[in-house]
């Protein structure tokens, strides 16, 4: 591989479809043979510093040991699907978090040795100039031994629109009801609180006091309470989106849940800015108040 243009290193991989068990959890799946010095291809940590793999035993993805309910130390039962279709124990040595995805991660020369036979590849992973990728694609699609070319600058177009079409889209409607909801809550509660208070208000409009100060006793407590409710309203948005989380973890990809502080600040901007839009509103009818309408009305 390292012969042909604007090649400039290459890497070879093994990958092997098998069925995975413990006990009666079964995943289909594959066991990836990587090379302990690969540079195009490599297992990363939470820091995303490279994991050397492992002289005997597998490395799994922490989404597939939950599936499977293994842990570091555990043996994992492996039915091969291809060739002698062998059955293997290998050891769990470590977990690896990935966000997309599932793997099974071994040493390659491990691999032949439990496969008893010479180190194969059956994926080459090649490192090409970025003026000749378009050609080299070209090229290896017209070789007969070569079933499947995928660019990585494609592959990860079609990620990106994916996120596009799935995962923004529902944020932004997401967004968008959020508001809808909080500025329903601040209005009712305020509307609530008008209708309640409507003849006290009226009171003390008779009373001598300005539309200005009636309206801070009425729209103070609303913005005092809104305040208030901002911790406990944090707290509960953290459970929720851990648990919305929890239920979009597939096989394909996960959401890790991150919380900034901009999170909340902007989770905080919205409720506020809800809570006075409700006001103006309530504002209004403050100022269109019938004294003697409010005075009559019963009890």
């Amino acid at each position: 591989m390292n012969a042909l243009p604007g090649v400039y290193h290459a890497e070879g991989q093994r990958i092997v479809p098998a069925e995975l068990r413990n006990g009666h959890r079964v995943y289909r799946g594959a066991l990836q043979g990587r090379p302990q010095a690969g540079q195009l291809n490599q297992v990363l940590d939470k820091q995303l510093h490279p994991i050397r793999l492992p002289e005997q035993g597998v490395l799994l993805t922490d989404h597939l040991a939950t599936l499977l309910q293994v842990r570091p130390g555990d043996s994992l039962q492996i039915h091969l699907l291809e060739g002698r279709r062998q059955q293997l124990t290998l050891p769990v040595v470590g977990l690896v978090t990935e966000f997309v995805g599932v793997g099974v991660y071994l040493d390659l020369d491990y691999l032949a040795r439990q496969l008893q036979e010479n180190p194969l590849i059956n994926v080459a992973l090649l490192a090409v100039e970025r003026e000749v990728d378009t050609d080299l694609y070209e090229r290896l699609e017209r070789m007969p031994g070569v079933l499947g070319v995928t660019l990585r600058s494609r592959s990860i177009s079609a990620f990106n629109d994916l996120m596009d079409e799935s995962i923004l889209v529902f944020t932004l409607f997401s967004m968008l009801l959020a508001g809808l909801i909080a500025f329903a809550v601040a209005y009712n509660n305020a509307r609530v609180a008008f209708a309640e208070r409507g003849r006290e208000l009226a009171s003390l409009r008779v009373l001598g006091y300005t539309r200005l100060e009636t309206a801070y006793l009425l729209l103070g407590e609303l913005f005092l309470l809104t305040l208030l409710a901002l911790l406990p309203g944090f707290a509960l948005g953290a459970l929720l989106s851990w648990l919305l989380t929890l239920g979009m973890q597939t096989d394909i990809y996960r959401v890790p849940l991150i919380l900034t502080p901009s999170t909340f600040a902007t989770a905080a901007v919205v409720v506020v800015l809800a809570t006075v839009l409700s006001a103006l509103v309530i504002w209004g009818k403050l100022m269109r108040l019938d004294m003697v309408s409010a005075l009559k009305a019963a009890e």
